[in-house]
């Protein structure tokens, strides 16, 4: 229980750390500039969850078959990693250009540096699931730790010396940032590492559990990075600058979830391999985390002023007010993405399929519905209100014998 304890800690570090660095680079850069920033961060973001699904499918698949089929799995997933890895990596260095012009950023060779980090990225991605599954928490927290301070470190050095080329700079700091991530590596074996495909005992389980969380990992890509994508593209620098600063704030919901997700989904995979009864250890865990969520939202809508004031300065007053509607919007989701992990770790993957529709309905709709950031707060609000009630009334058909001993009816 105590490598758990020290996981939720470093977790807390790490998101706190990203805190800082994005705080740091708000103040210093300013709204125009942070624009750019935001660009970076956003991609940090898409990437992490392509790799979390690497994550969470050597998490939950680790902890099944003998020695010997345990490193023939990892191994498989490394393979696929790394054609994963690569083939993004390429995507984004040959479309640099159009990316610079979609974005309005400074340069496109931030781009093609950024790339140069996502196999490394994705590779570790299979090395912390290897350690999370087997509960090494400790290993998986130094893994986060050299990310974060790599990131927070170089960038800030870099842009205090070449403030001229901050976004391409920043770059520079994030590739590295990436790069470190597959420290520490794992006795799975780096070093032992042979390419091998996956055996068919493993490829129709596997596939099917990985192929539901990168589609509910894709949907958390567009609800949670697609506004911020768009505003950029829609909206004034000054104004994405300033939305970027919501987001920044915003988000805190989904870091503290984040951090949930992270120490409880070993638990609920191994108390399914065993057969027990993962209902009321996921409904007791569950509890614990409305509280801090709902204190969040509460922060935002009674000291708006006080927050933006105090992470970004004044130069961002202006996005105050509106600063709960985010809030709100993002602690519906982050709930919503629980309860969608839970019916991942049970092998139901409607919540998923529920979750993706709800982002390509955000991002269409972005698209008619972007001549402001109210415009784009409203629209997220609605819709993850939408995706917290569906959640919340698939759980309760699933469970309704259990929660309505009267009910007869499940689904």
């Amino acid at each position: 229980m105590q490598s758990e304890k020290v996981f939720a800690a470093s977790a807390i570090v790490v998101n706190g750390g990203n805190y800082i660095y994005n705080l740091i680079l708000g103040r210093t850069l300013g709204p125009t500039k942070f624009a750019d920033a935001t660009i970076l961060v956003t991609l940090i973001m898409i990437i992490s969850f392509v790799a979390m699904a690497f994550q969470l499918s050597v998490s939950k698949f680790i902890t099944e078959g003998n020695e010997t089929e345990k490193k023939h799995f990892v191994n498989s997933l490394k393979t696929l990693a790394l054609i994963v890895g690569i083939g993004i990596a390429v995507a984004v260095g040959l479309h640099a250009d159009g990316l610079q012009h979609i974005f309005h950023t400074q340069s496109s060779a931030m781009f093609v540096v950024f790339a140069a980090g996502i196999p490394f990225f994705i590779l570790g991605a299979v090395n912390r699931g290897y350690h999370q599954g087997q509960r090494k928490f400790l290993s998986v927290s130094i893994s986060y730790q050299l990310e974060m301070l790599s990131r927070l470190i170089v960038s800030l050095l870099l842009i205090t010396f070449f403030a001229g080329s901050s976004s391409l700079m920043l770059a520079i700091g994030v590739t590295l940032s990436l790069a470190v991530s597959i420290f520490p590596v794992s006795r799975s074996g780096f070093s032992s590492f042979r390419p091998k495909l996956p055996t068919r005992k493993f490829s129709i389980q596997l596939f099917r559990f990985a192929g539901a969380t990168l589609l509910f990992e894709f949907a958390i890509i567009l609800i949670n990075n697609s506004d911020l994508l768009l505003a950029n593209y829609f909206l004034p620098s000054l104004e994405a600058g300033w939305y970027g600063a919501i987001s920044v704030i915003g988000k805190a919901a989904f870091y503290f979830t984040w951090v949930f997700v992270m120490v409880n989904f070993p638990f609920l995979n191994q108390a399914k391999a065993t057969g027990a009864d993962v209902f009321p250890l996921f409904v007791k865990k569950l509890k614990v985390l409305v509280l801090p969520l709902l204190c969040i939202v509460l922060g935002t809508l009674l000291l708006p002023e006080l927050i933006v004031e105090a992470m970004f300065g004044k130069a961002y007053k202006a996005i105050a007010p509106q600063l709960w509607k985010y809030a709100l919007a993002t602690t519906l989701f982050a709930v919503s993405a629980v309860f969608v992990y839970y019916f991942l770790s049970i092998e139901r993957y409607e919540p998923a399929l529920i979750s993706l529709l709800t982002g390509f309905a955000q991002v269409v709709l972005l698209f008619y519905f972007n001549h402001s950031i109210d415009a784009f707060l409203e629209l997220q609000l609605a819709l993850m209100s939408g995706l917290f009630i569906a959640q919340v009334f698939f759980f309760l058909a699933v469970y309704r014998q259990r929660i309505f001993p009267t009910a007869a009816l499940t689904v």
